[in-house]
């Protein structure tokens, strides 16, 4: 097979040289659009007589700069790749619509997905089928494997976990070119060692010891999992795309809810938010838990005006029926929530626009300006608190505008700086990064959903120890280095 030929429009380009955060701008001369894992392969294997630098692109809805081609050379996207490259497994049926297929085994509950399924897509044939992928990772536009590059995860992590827990097996083509299909191909786990192999390779990685790679306890998308409880599979989850690019991924579903409920309630004050949010946790009650301080709904005001004008923060979470309403309710009144919207599950859409309109607006806000510093931390629970006042102490003494909300279900905000010139944008850079070491200092994670990209922040977390555990692997399935070039490492 000839090797695809790349485009070189730099019009057709541009769209593949940044993403959603605008963070990063890439530099690539070229962008492949195979159609095929074949043509990946091929791609892979002249790259690496050449040398030249492959990046992955999924959908561009990321904010941490993965998919931009910083150092140069091309782009690799599988946006034409629109159906599974294996035959339809048995107890499978091939299910079509708007131009992607999958194979569905509703009994068993599994999809086999094409890697470049938007997340919409797939849930509007999981729809007609009464089922869901349960992590609802935020942005619907993202590809599904994007979202299993970064491990993602959404508001109903809370309840389901992130991205890992329902991902059972992966196809994949390595930066050698080779094909690896997980878990079908030979591949044995211990204590120590996982063993890949492909038709030509037969790849060893050592696991190390906790005191070498201590993986936060926290929810968390920084770095290579690595733990001796781990599936082979779970390397490539969160692993960014620096080990290889997926073609196919199984994923376990679940039946769909409709009877979930949705309550949009607000607090005067942030001490009453937090022990309302205490209680939700301490009661299992809910299948998330979203929060948006004062900043952030007077962000959103304009756009919300039903907003209240008094409000000093807001919560939204799921119920998974009405059965624990009175509970909720009675909840809801110790802890002083002075108003509240109720949304069936039908109408549920409004309020997750409502939600999701936060980050973009901000997104929007800040490509307008001199860019983004935004922190993606979660800690224990037991740390929440003291992490939650020294996110204000620090913000407040750098005079900048910043907001915070996200997925406090999981000790996980998102806070954003609003930095309006130069200055203001080096005093934000500068609490981020004490942002990072104190996150550390409790026991969390730099990362918890997003992935690190090209943001360097990893030897907060694993030190220059960790970092060369990550690049060894890294060699191991990419000698020359050629793949996702500035992900995690440099």
């Amino acid at each position: 097979m000839g090797i695809l030929m790349g485009i070189t429009d730099q019009t057709k380009l541009q769209n593949y040289q940044t993403d959603e955060a605008a963070a990063f701008q890439g530099q690539a001369t070229e962008l492949y659009l195979p159609k095929n894992e074949q043509e990946i392969s091929a791609i892979f294997k002249e790259a690496n007589k050449t040398k030249k630098l492959i990046t992955i692109s999924g959908g561009g809805t990321g904010v941490t700069g993965s998919r931009v081609p910083v150092y140069g050379g091309a782009v690799l996207s599988t946006e034409k790749i629109t159906r599974p490259q294996q035959s339809v497994p048995p107890g499978f049926t091939e299910v079509q619509t708007q131009g992607y297929t999958i194979y569905l085994n509703q009994i068993a509950k599994k999809a086999l997905c094409p890697a470049s399924i938007p997340l919409a897509v797939l849930d509007t044939i999981l729809a007609d089928y009464a089922l869901s992928y349960p992590p609802d990772p935020t942005e619907m536009s993202a590809t599904l494997g994007g979202t299993v590059a970064t491990n993602a995860s959404g508001a109903r992590t809370f309840a389901y976990g992130a991205t890992r827990n329902w991902v059972e097996c992966l196809r994949m083509v390595l930066p050698t070119g080779d094909i690896l299909d997980l878990p079908a191909a030979q591949t044995t786990a211990s204590k120590h060692t996982l063993v890949y192999n492909t038709e030509n390779l037969e790849i060893v990685v050592s696991i190390p010891e906790q005191k070498d790679y201590d993986m936060p306890k926290t929810k968390n998308a920084a770095g290579l999992y690595l733990g001796s409880d781990m599936r082979p599979i779970d390397l490539f989850i969160g692993s960014e795309g620096i080990l290889g690019v997926f073609t196919d991924i199984t994923l376990k579903l679940i039946e769909r809810n409709t009877d979930i409920l949705g309550i949009l309630t607000y607090f005067k004050s942030q001490a009453d938010t937090l022990d309302f949010v205490d209680n939700i946790i301490q009661n299992n009650l809910s299948l998330s838990l979203e929060f948006f301080d004062a900043a952030s709904l007077d962000f959103m005001r304009k756009q919300h005006p039903h907003i209240p004008q008094d409000a000093q923060a807001a919560l939204f979470f799921e119920l998974p029926s009405e059965d624990s309403l009175e509970i909720v309710a009675e909840a809801m009144e110790k802890h002083n929530a002075y108003h509240e919207s109720l949304i069936p599950y039908q109408k549920a859409t409004e309020i997750h626009l409502f939600r999701h309109s936060l980050p973009e607006a901000i997104n929007e806000y800040v490509r307008a300006r001199v860019g983004k510093i935004a922190s993606d931390i979660a800690v224990p629970h037991t740390h929440f608190r003291e992490m939650q006042a020294y996110y204000q102490s620090i913000s407040k003494e750098t005079g900048v505008p910043f907001l915070m909300f996200g997925h406090i279900g999981n000790d996980h905000l998102h806070l954003n700086y609003l930095p309006e010139n130069a200055a203001q944008l080096k005093k934000a850079k500068t609490a981020y990064e004490k942002l990072l070491l104190k996150a550390v200092e409790l026991g969390g994670t730099v990362s918890a959903e997003h992935g690190v990209g090209k943001k360097q922040i990893l030897p907060f977390l694993y030190g220059a120890k960790g970092l060369a555990i990550i690049k060894n692997i890294k060699q191991q399935f990419d000698p020359q280095l050629i793949l996702n070039l500035g992900n995690m490492i440099k």
